[in-house]
């Protein structure tokens, strides 16, 4: 049986490991598997609960709620952030951190270009949250950072516009709809907030089911 003073330095081995429990102290935050965490409490994988929710209905016990009332930029401290996301694992594609990719008939995830019909339209989309497809996951409904690179300046972009799949860069989303023949216009997310000082994006990632190929 454990001592006390044993059981005392496992516990403090596993809060200063950075891998399993991460305290930001500064913030007053916990991160579990989530060396930065976002919010008060950032767990990086599933949520198991076998007892019950104290001080929570059946309906909240259920509901996913991103509260972006904090100042910028928002709880989003760094691009590819999500919260409260719809995450899938599945292949093994060495993927960009927050690049936009289609799912092919191989199970694989490949990068999406409006100016390509089938990259961008007919296929499941999602948003890489890491660097590979099977270990970090794809988002496929959620919020996320994405940083300027590959969704341009939000300086002429107003909060609620549309996102769509870029023309100009594989993988990249614009808020500029497609126009050329040929293009494929799909509607994947809307700007929820503009972050740091209006060069990131804060959006609400929700591909649309339908889309238009221009002639």
């Amino acid at each position: 049986m454990s001592t006390f003073s044993e059981k005392k330095r496992e516990l403090i081995r596993l809060l200063s490991d950075g891998k399993t429990i991460y305290l930001d102290e500064a913030n007053t935050r916990v991160g579990i598997s989530k060396k930065t965490p976002a919010t008060t409490v950032h767990i990086g994988g599933d949520l198991t609960i076998d007892g019950t929710c104290y001080g929570c209905t059946d309906a909240d016990a259920h509901s996913h709620t991103q509260d972006l009332t904090s100042s910028d930029p928002h709880g989003f401290t760094s691009n590819g952030s999500t919260s409260n996301g719809e995450l899938l694992k599945i292949g093994s594609t060495t993927t960009v951190l927050s690049n936009l990719y289609y799912l092919t008939d191989s199970g694989a995830w490949a990068l999406t270009d409006a100016d390509a019909p089938a990259t961008g339209g007919p296929s499941l989309i999602a948003l890489a949250v890491g660097t590979h497809s099977g270990d970090d996951g794809m988002l496929v409904r959620g919020y996320a950072r994405i940083q300027a690179s590959l969704l341009a300046s939000t300086a002429t972009a107003k909060q609620g516009d549309p996102v769509y799949v870029d023309t100009e860069t594989a993988g990249a989303l614009t808020f500029t709809r497609p126009s050329g023949s040929g293009d494929i216009v799909r509607i994947v997310g809307y700007l929820i907030a503009p972050v740091d000082s209006n060069t990131d994006s804060v959006i609400y990632f929700c591909p649309d089911n339908t889309w238009v190929e221009i002639a």
